[in-house]
């Protein structure tokens, strides 16, 4: 499987029937995403669009708002940009 030939740091989901390889968020980011999620959910009512690791810089990326006007980066350290 293409799941076993990885490193750990990478994660393979299937799309339909493509397969994506993405890196996993650290578990700062995962902390900062729970507390973003939370706010833009039940205390601005607004639709979370998009969450992605990016890449190249490993920050966590959040798009929301009615319009996808709403950004958050979170940093592996947990720093929100």
């Amino acid at each position: 499987m293409i799941g076993d030939r990885l490193s750990t740091s990478s994660k393979v989901h299937l799309i339909g029937r493509h397969y994506a390889i993405g890196r996993m968020p650290t578990t700062t980011q995962l902390q900062c995403l729970y507390r973003i999620s939370y706010h833009l959910t039940y205390r601005m009512l607004q639709p979370i669009h998009l969450v992605c690791v990016d890449a190249r810089s490993q920050n966590l990326y959040v798009l929301a708002g009615q319009n996808e006007e709403i950004e958050f980066e979170v940093a592996p350290n947990g720093e929100v940009l």
